[in-house]
């Protein structure tokens, strides 16, 4: 049986896993905050190998994945597919997986469920994010964590499994993003609406599987975000 632990992969080599591996560090934070502990590969451990040792060794509750993919796989570091639907997706089986991916929502996530997969968050189609124009020599923010107009995209994601890892409900997790990612529409469609509409899309693309119904408790939800000080004006367009 699943032990109550994380396992989290952060390829990080090109622009796009650059900034998605360093907003994923708010994951672990949370992890941090309530004691859970978890295995992190990053960067140049973020291999198919030491993932799979990972989960044989620990045996986590919780993987968080995050990587390039496609309709049915996700790559790791330096493009290396290490997870395929059908192939070795039942490695996931007892557990709750968040994935942050283009379209690896759709099938790999249908066939991580029907393999046993408790629960898969990912994206059907891509995952589109912009970004501001900054000094690092890939184009972007040297710090992505500075970066305001890449902070709605990834916070809205990332909601799902930090506020899963602080005791909500998996239905909730799905909720809470889905309300993190209107949070940031309403706030993007009074500044630029070409960033609107990639959280819309990115929003209407989120999936959660097995589906969730409607959300029984329609409470309010009190998002933890200080207003947007700095706008800069020349953005990107990146896809994971």
């Amino acid at each position: 049986m699943p032990t109550n632990s994380m396992l989290s992969i952060r390829p990080d080599y090109e622009i796009a896993t650059r900034y998605g591996a360093a907003w994923q560090i708010n994951i672990l934070n949370a992890a941090d905050s309530v004691g859970l502990s978890y295995d992190d590969l990053y960067k140049e451990n973020a291999t198919g190998d030491n993932f799979f040792s990972a989960i044989g060794s620990q045996d986590p509750l919780l993987v968080n994945l995050f990587g390039h993919g496609n309709y049915n796989v996700i790559a790791c570091q330096n493009d290396e597919i290490y997870l395929q639907g059908g192939v070795n997706t039942n490695i996931l089986a007892g557990r709750v997986v968040y994935d942050l991916s283009c379209r690896a929502g759709r099938d790999l996530a249908d066939a991580a469920i029907n393999e046993g997969c408790v629960s898969f968050l990912g994206y059907n189609e891509d995952f589109i994010f912009a970004i501001s124009q900054g000094s690092h020599p890939d184009g972007g923010m040297l710090n992505p964590l500075g970066d305001e107009v890449a902070r709605g995209f990834f916070e809205s994601h990332n909601s799902a499994p930090i506020i899963y890892i602080q005791g909500s409900s998996l239905s909730d997790s799905y909720y809470t993003s889905q309300n993190t990612f209107n949070y940031w529409i309403d706030v993007w469609n009074a500044i630029d609406s070409q960033v609107a509409g990639f959280l819309l899309w990115d929003k209407d693309h989120q999936v959660m599987k097995p589906a969730v119904g409607p959300r029984k408790s329609l409470l309010p939800v009190l998002l933890m975000f200080v207003p947007l000080l700095i706008i800069p004006i020349l953005k990107k367009k990146k896809r994971i």
